[in-house]
């Protein structure tokens, strides 16, 4: 039976027919399917059962606006300052809920593998033993919202928030027009806005694909290669795709900066990816380890969309603040060594709340203070095929695959997105595979999901 054991036996019965019906009727009928899950998830919310202690000095309104896929070397251009840090994961699911727990993959243990043999869909299980950023913000006198433009992220954080919004692949512009909506007359809120008009497949107006001019037949007319192996096919594809990734950035830029004229002036904003997005790079070194990716969808073999080897398109992301006192603003940015998104719950509350039980538990930081120069950042939790591990370091990082016995060693620079690929020193190889979390296999895992969620996740390439 299609559902999971909190959906009612009549919807259980409803998903189960939906393979029967027209793919016409399967389509129309999702946006329903959407406003239930939605529902659903605002009955699911438990209330905090204990109050917490605003900061006399803390804002209104805090927001974060998450947008998926970005790359490290595609900052947005809005009107706030700008860093990068490194993401837990490469890709959603464990990312966004280490990005409201506050611990790496390994430790709440939200992710799965899509192994290349495999006929169903692996999710994992959501966490549901730690303490969230939505939850403490509540506590604190804060109304939530969570806003979500594809269901894995709605997947992975339903029920956390007092007001859900699920939507099927939509815009910037009608995630922000809802949540200015909600937030209207509340005196406090925290909203989390999470979009994906860089993920693929990319659905924007014509007119920002104009601009760039963006040849979209070329992903009709050229047929893509198993995996990206640099042949004439796959630079045709990679040329529109870079092209296509650009005109999308350039619409949320224009969503953020109206978004920002509307709700700027007494809200606390963070803009951030949970991943980044490859479009090629590396893909010699990608192809010699195993991946499960068809063609399309979140990429292809050859380190071409993400959820795959944590390279640093994919494992790094821009992070940046818009605070209402101005001055403020850079200093909530991260000094020092390597940042790491699990910091991001701390560092919200530690400007909203102060002390919090998530902050204590954290493995992050709050980025108030300044990061150690001898940290290591991790992004762990691959999607596609086996597991793979990034560790950085100083000025050094390491790859690690331990089903296919590859390592590799490159020289980063914090300031500048991108690795060298390289011999280090021994010492410094081998302290970094030894901070990487010995777990290879797959963490809490559940391959239920429901017609509609399976058809929007191989839409998005997550098979």
């Amino acid at each position: 039976m299609y559902g999971n054991s909190d959906t009612p036996l009549s919807m259980q019965l409803v998903w189960a027919l939906y393979d029967h019906i027209p793919e016409t009727v399967q389509a129309s009928a999702e946006p329903l399917y959407y406003w239930y899950q939605s529902k659903r998830a605002d009955q699911r919310h438990v209330p905090p059962t204990r109050t917490a202690r605003r900061r006399e000095d803390a804002p209104d309104h805090v927001l974060t606006v998450v947008v998926d896929a970005l790359r490290p070397d595609h900052v947005p251009s809005v009107g706030m300052p700008f860093d990068t840090a490194i993401a837990p994961s490469t890709w959603t699911f464990p990312s966004v809920t280490s990005m409201h727990t506050g611990v790496y993959p390994s430790e709440h243990g939200a992710s799965a593998h899509t192994r290349p043999d495999a006929e169903e869909y692996a999710m994992p299980r959501q966490v549901d033993d730690r303490p969230t950023l939505p939850a403490e913000m509540e506590a604190a006198g804060y109304d939530t919202y969570g806003g979500f433009a594809f269901v894995v992220p709605f997947t992975a954080l339903r029920g956390w928030y007092q007001t859900h919004r699920l939507y099927g692949n939509d815009l910037a512009e009608n995630l922000f027009s809802d949540y200015v909506s909600w937030r209207g007359g509340r005196d406090r809120t925290f909203g989390y806005l999470h979009l994906g008009d860089l993920h693929q497949p990319i659905r924007i107006p014509d007119e920002y694909l104009e601009a760039r001019d963006v040849d979209t037949r070329v992903f009709d007319e050229v047929e893509m290669c198993v995996e990206f192996d640099g042949c004439e096919s796959c630079r045709r594809i990679q040329r529109e795709r870079f092209a296509e990734y650009r005109a999308a950035l350039d619409y949320v830029e224009d969503q953020l900066d109206r978004l920002l004229s509307v709700v700027g002036d007494d809200t606390l904003v963070v803009v951030v990816g949970d991943h980044g997005e490859g479009q090629g790079e590396h893909y010699e070194r990608a192809n010699r380890i195993t991946d499960s990716r068809p063609n399309g969808g979140s990429g292809y073999r050859g380190n071409v969309g993400h959820g795959g080897t944590p390279f640093d398109v994919v494992a790094r992301v821009p992070v940046g603040v818009s605070d209402p006192e101005d001055s403020n603003a850079d200093t909530l940015l991260p000094e020092g060594g390597w940042p790491s998104l699990v910091d991001l719950a701390p560092t919200i509350l530690e400007e909203t709340v102060g002390d919090s039980r998530l902050t204590d538990e954290a493995t992050g930081r709050p980025w108030q203070s300044e990061i150690p120069a001898d940290r290591t950042a991790v992004c762990e939790a691959a999607r596609f095929g086996v597991e793979r591990k990034a560790a950085y370091r100083g000025d050094s990082k390491v790859i690690r695959s331990e089903a296919d016995d590859v390592t590799y060693t490159a020289r980063v620079e914090q300031s500048e997105p991108g690795e060298e690929f390289r011999t280090i020193p021994v010492r410094e190889r081998e302290e970094l595979l030894a901070s990487l979390p010995d777990n290879w296999e797959d963490f809490d895992v559940t391959r239920s999901v429901s017609p509609a969620v399976e058809r929007r996740l191989e839409k998005l390439g997550y098979r």
